[in-house]
């Protein structure tokens, strides 16, 4: 009997290596949902990110044609179908969302950025403008994409503009004079290169500059390469900030180390001890020291009291300690002396 042959297939990657999106077939077992309309699902967030664009484009944000800062907003749960009667009884079971987790990786695979998740569970991820145009298109039409391309989905509630208590500290703001400047760091998204953040930063200048006693002060990279700058600025200044640039991830006050703070007061020097210096080593009493190709010659001004005998070889030649046969590399063992 012959043995049948296999039809060979072809699979279109993308860009990033990728089956297609429509593509339903090969690349492994995916996740069975259930009780999901991709329809609905897929309309629902395609206007959260059709809101989050036109806020974005409404900011001040010198990055605002270049980059998307947005959170991310998780379902609850999700429903999985599974053979596991242990895990499924029923045949399904109930899964929470965790983008802190294993959940987390549904951003890379859409191409986004995972910067951060807040207390409450929601993800803070970056996306050029390129990919955030490719996710508008995708989401329009998510009902007729393959399953593949659903289940990244899943996991996503919406997308909003980042809040502006996720940037600053709500407490520390209100005790912030709305006269008088106040010291202030702002650090900036830990993705942007030295020319994005010379923009922000240029920005962030000139806007310091219409009220008097406002402005930068010194700027920064902190251990992992993120920006920061260090300036004054009023209590409507900083909400202003937080508010239109996206750019930035953080606004607070200057961290103080106790440490580092000069004692006030005089300070009187210690007495400086002279103490004697050791007598020198008696080399009877140190290691003992062979070197094994004689580099060291008998008459040696300083090495010669550390010499603990000479063993000769009956190959070496009779001028073995002149000066053009003396190795200058000499291999040193060292041993405990008995």
């Amino acid at each position: 009997m012959a043995k049948r042959q296999a039809v060979p297939t072809t699979f279109f990657l993308n860009e990033t290596h990728e089956l297609a999106p429509a593509e339903k077939r090969g690349g492994g077992r995916l996740a069975q949902y259930v009780g999901i309309s991709w329809a609905a699902k897929g309309t629902h967030i395609h206007q959260s990110l059709r809101s989050v664009s036109t806020k974005v484009a409404q900011s001040k944000d010198p990055l605002k044609d270049d980059r998307y800062f947005v959170l991310a907003l998780p379902v609850p749960e999700v429903e999985k179908r599974s053979k596991d009667k242990k895990r499924a009884p029923h045949g399904t079971y109930k899964e929470p969302t965790e983008f802190g987790g294993d959940h987390g990786r549904v951003f890379d695979r859409l191409g986004l950025d995972l910067l951060q998740v807040t207390d409450d569970g929601k993800a803070v991820v970056h996306a050029e403008t390129e990919k955030f145009a490719q996710l508008l298109h995708r989401t329009e039409s998510l009902d007729s994409l393959g399953q593949r391309e659903q289940a990244r989905w899943a996991t996503i509630d919406s997308f909003e503009t980042i809040p502006l208590d996720l940037r600053v500290d709500a407490s520390w703001l209100q005790q912030v004079s709305t006269d008088e400047p106040t010291d202030m760091v702002i650090e900036l998204q830990p993705v942007l290169s030295r020319a994005d953040a010379d923009r922000v930063l240029r920005a962030i200048a000139d806007l310091l500059l219409q009220r008097h006693g406002e402005k930068l002060t010194g700027t920064g990279t902190d251990f992992s390469g993120r920006h920061w700058f260090r300036g004054k600025a009023t209590r409507h200044s900083i909400r202003n900030i937080a508010k239109d640039f996206y750019s930035v991830q953080a606004i607070h006050s200057p961290l103080f180390s106790i440490a580092a703070a000069k004692k006030s007061g005089r300070t009187h020097p210690l007495p400086i001890r002279h103490t004697a210096a050791p007598p020198p080593a008696d080399p009877s009493t140190l290691p003992c020291v062979a070197v094994i190709d004689m580099g060291i010659p008998s008459d040696h001004v300083r090495l010669r009291a550390f010499r603990r005998g000479q063993f000769y070889a009956q190959d070496v030649p009779m001028n073995r300690l002149s000066i053009q046969s003396t190795p200058i590399r000499s291999p040193i063992i060292i041993k405990t002396r008995v």
